[in-house]
């Protein structure tokens, strides 16, 4: 679960999952669900019965924190059952990184790749 801003400026903005998660946009990467989904025996193999309930308290309590602080310390979490896990996830570039996701340089501000090169 990621709470991300779609709009805004992209150095002041929360990435959303499509940020994060790029390939989950790519609907050339979307492979059909062959499975019946009508065999609640055969959706319990494959994911718990309360994983929605667990990530709706995630959600819930991040919408919570922000309205009644008006800050985050984390903008997602990321919930496994199987081991009774939940890895919250910072709002930190330096932790949106480790997904690939790096905030774009402000224009006009060369880097010093950049400097280098010239």
């Amino acid at each position: 679960m990621i709470l991300g801003q779609v709009r805004g400026k992209a150095a002041t903005r929360l990435p959303h999952v499509g940020d994060l998660f790029p390939e989950l946009l790519d609907p050339k990467g979307d492979k059909k669900d062959t499975a019946p989904s009508c065999s609640m025996a055969d959706a319990l193999t494959r994911q718990s019965l309360v994983i929605n309930q667990a990530i709706a308290v995630q959600a819930y309590n991040l919408l919570w924190t922000l309205f009644r602080t008006g800050t985050l310390q984390y903008c997602g979490a990321f919930v496994n059952l199987a081991v009774g896990r939940t890895n919250p996830l910072p709002v930190n570039p330096q932790a949106w990184a480790r997904f690939g996701y790096r905030l774009p340089e402000p224009k006009g501000r060369a880097t010093r790749a950049t400097r280098q090169t010239n």
